[in-house]
């Protein structure tokens, strides 16, 4: 359990949760495991926080070094509590603070002396393929000037036993006596972090000397682990072997691979910022899914997610399933068996004399409001009597269980006679006149008719029922790009507004929507690059018109336009799913052959929202924001 103090605005505005999921946090050197995330829209001047331990937990620490810390997620640093202390008899450690954030508890001396044996971050000097110039003084100690030309040869290694030649440079115009002329090798590549570099002078015999054995020299050009990266993932070979500091512990990788996990991100994006003492580490180099949602650590980059809490807004939801991981989940209160069986059966009963102004509506009162009153009310329209009348509690369940048919033709079976679609549609937009334009009521009333009453009805009722509920204009917006009335039924069954429909994409025999909201999104994070700038690990699609960042201006270019982006969406899916699936999808589309110097493709699903986000991944004209510049994918 964990405790709150002297908070002075109402408690039930703060959460606490369990924020175990945060696998940085609950695997790092010296934690046992207790993590949790506390926000508050309460106004508070201190706080006191307790969370409790398990001696089982301490794996031979000591409960006197037990120390409560939370992290800055703005620079990925740990902080230790000023005022803190720890209730041995209890078993709970107590700190205080004056704003909430993500707290655990750590031996001190453990996390501590996994810290310290880290070094601080070594920034390469040169890397592998950088291009230098190599310079060589030619002295003349000779007895006389020459004025003739020659020629002076540059090797890897030493040229009488094998060495590799790499260039020459001209001297032109001779040396005086007693002087001397540089030689400059240029755009020398280099390849490794330690070679002999040898010079021959004049290896043609050009020029007459009174030596030839003092013409070859050498020197090692030696840059050091330390400022060399051999793989070009701009971490040098020194931290990669030796081990890097992070807020969670040491990190190791292959100087030779520049994706160790080979998850397409380079082991310097996954590491992040260099601080002066530390790495602010954005995902495990060494794991292609760092916390273990069932997400790449590049779609969570990329995304927006964290690739290292698997529940990044700590709802009790996986990421990986999870289909707005953004926003914590708030389930949908429940309307009671019986209420629901009372208010078919009211719809059905007083249908438009029930309503607010009807001359029963003292009878029915507040549930003529109900969604589930309309139900009653439309079905009785349409479909025809079936028997008597069943038991309220059985229409509601049926409804419940998956049978919304059969629960309506129960409710409905002593009222003789069905209606037409005519009758139907106006008493449904009398019902949505007296919501008063609430949206989410209106999307409600169409959710619960999809799902029951619409979902047997034809096109030709169909129709004219979602214009009462939604209005002509999107109905047929909507249509005129192909959807049937049952494709719209469809859409509106999860819960959506077709007014918020933006876009919709065949797959199969289903339609998926992209709502404004969701391409508002991806416009802004992903084509005009105006949401998250600077963000770490962002990309972009190739556009017409490009995105300039700090002075830096998106290299990828093509003739794309928003629309040939929403084109590229619909052939992706096309060849990817036959169905809006019921469960949230996260899917990587690969192209044969590069569509707009794109290759891969990343797409979000929503079950609820259906595309939630769209980005590009790799690609010759895609590149990915990191350290203040745009660099390649591939």
């Amino acid at each position: 359990m964990l405790f709150n103090k002297r908070v002075t605005d109402n408690q039930k505005n703060t959460s606490i949760v369990n924020a175990s999921g945060y696998v940085a946090l609950a695997d790092m050197p010296g934690s046992i495991g207790k993590v949790v995330d506390i926000n508050t829209t309460a106004a508070f001047t201190s706080a006191t926080i307790s969370i409790p331990y398990n001696e089982s937990d301490l794996r031979g620490a000591s409960e006197n070094d037990l120390k409560m810390y939370y992290i800055n997620e703005s620079d990925h640093s740990i902080k230790f509590l000023d005022v803190q202390g720890v209730d041995t008899a209890n078993n709970i450690v107590w700190g205080r603070t004056n704003h909430f954030s993500t707290y655990g508890i750590v031996s001190y001396s453990s996390y501590m002396g996994t810290w310290n044996s880290g070094s601080n971050p070594t920034v390469p000097e040169y890397t592998y393929g950088d291009k230098i110039n190599i310079k060589a003084v030619v002295y003349n100690t000779g007895d006389a000037a020459f004025s003739s030309n020659f020629d002076v040869y540059f090797y890897e290694g030493d040229p009488d036993a094998g060495g590799n030649y790499i260039g020459s440079a001209t001297i032109t115009g001779g040396i005086s006596k007693g002087g001397g002329k540089t030689a400059v090798l240029y755009g020398y590549t280099v390849t490794s972090s330690a070679v002999d570099i040898y010079v021959k002078v004049d290896p043609l015999n050009s020029i007459a000397e009174k030596s030839e054995s003092n013409n070859k020299a050498y020197k090692t050009l030696s840059i050091g682990p330390q400022n060399f990266d051999s793989d070009g993932d701009g971490l040098t070979d020194y931290d990669e072997t030796n081990g890097m500091r992070t807020a969670f512990g040491i990190i190791k990788t292959d100087p030779n691979n520049r994706d160790m996990d080979g998850d397409g991100l380079t082991d310097m994006e996954e590491m992040g910022n260099r601080y002066a003492n530390y790495y602010y580490m954005v995902s495990y180099p060494t794991l292609s899914n760092s916390d273990g949602d069932g997400l790449e650590d590049i779609s969570e980059v990329i995304g927006g997610t964290n690739p290292l809490n698997a529940d990044s807004d700590n709802d009790s939801l996986s990421d990986g399933i999870d289909d707005d991981p953004f926003t914590p989940y708030q389930p949908e209160s429940e309307t009671g068996v019986l209420v629901i069986g009372k208010q078919i059966v009211l719809g059905a009963v007083f249908g438009e004399s029930g309503l607010e102004g009807g001359s029963l509506n003292y009878l029915v009162g507040e549930d003529s409001y109900s969604t589930y009153y309309l139900i009653g009310w439309v079905g009785f329209s349409l479909i025809p009597g079936v028997g008597a009348v069943a038991d309220a509690r059985d229409a509601a369940q049926a409804i419940i269980n998956g049978d919304p048919v059969g629960a309506v033709m129960n409710a409905m079976g002593a009222i003789p006679g069905p209606g037409d679609s005519v009758k139907a549609s106006s008493g449904v937009a009398l019902f949505v006149s007296k919501l008063g334009g609430d949206t989410k009521w209106i999307t409600r009333v169409g959710k619960e008719l999809a799902r029951t009453i619409l979902k047997y009805t034809p096109d030709s009722v169909t129709t004219p029922i979602l214009k009462a509920i939604y209005g002509n204009t999107d109905v047929v917006r909507l249509m005129n790009r192909g959807a049937l009335a049952s494709d719209l039924r469809k859409i509106t069954e999860r819960g959506i507004h077709l007014k918020d429909v933006m876009h919709i994409t065949r797959v199969g025999d289903d339609f998926i929507p992209i709502l404004y909201k969701g391409f508002n999104h991806f416009k802004g994070r992903h084509i005009i690059g105006t949401i998250d700038v600077g963000k770490r690990g962002t990309t972009l699609f190739p556009m017409k018109d490009q995105v300039v960042w700090y002075g830096k201006t998106y290299p990828g270019k093509s003739s794309m336009t928003e629309t040939e982006v929403l084109k590229l969406i619909d052939e992706a899916l096309e060849t990817q799913l036959r169905e809006w699936s019921t469960e949230f999808k996260k899917i990587t589309v690969v192209f044969p052959t590069e569509k707009y110097g794109i290759k891969e493709i990343n797409i979000w699903i929503s079950q609820k929202e259906g595309i939630q986000t769209v980005f590009p991944l790799k690609g010759t004209e895609v590149f990915r924001w990191f350290n203040g510049k745009w660099n390649p994918t591939i």
